[in-house]
């Protein structure tokens, strides 16, 4: 048995993105693509290149909890959260970053 999610997940190796590619780089790819970015970097929004990217690129990006997580305990939170990210990621003007909490709260990062 395969799951499926309701939307094509796409990871960085798999698309041919170098893991030493700068964020800015790889920004500037998948913003015109409108894809959403999930990432446990929590970094973006504090380095002026990067927060220019994701205001440059239309980024629309949630932070995961557990940069030391296990896949699992990602693909759990992911799952705990998914109804309430799509809604935010349909819904919210680009760009945003929203910071997922582990008790599933979401808060708005200002990009100011």
């Amino acid at each position: 048995m395969h799951l499926q999610p309701p939307f094509d997940v796409r990871w960085h190796q798999k698309e041919g993105f170098r893991h030493d590619m700068p964020d800015d780089e790889w920004m500037s790819i998948v913003g015109p693509k409108d894809w959403v970015v999930f990432s446990q970097d929590w970094k973006f929004h504090l380095r002026e290149v990067e927060i220019e990217a994701v205001r440059q690129h239309s980024i629309k990006c949630f932070y995961l909890p557990g940069s030391g997580a296990t896949k699992w305990d990602t693909y759990c939170q992911l799952i705990r959260s998914h109804k309430r990210l799509i809604d935010l990621a349909n819904n919210e003007s680009a760009p945003f970053i929203f910071d997922v909490k582990r008790n599933g709260q979401m808060n708005r990062i200002s990009l100011e």
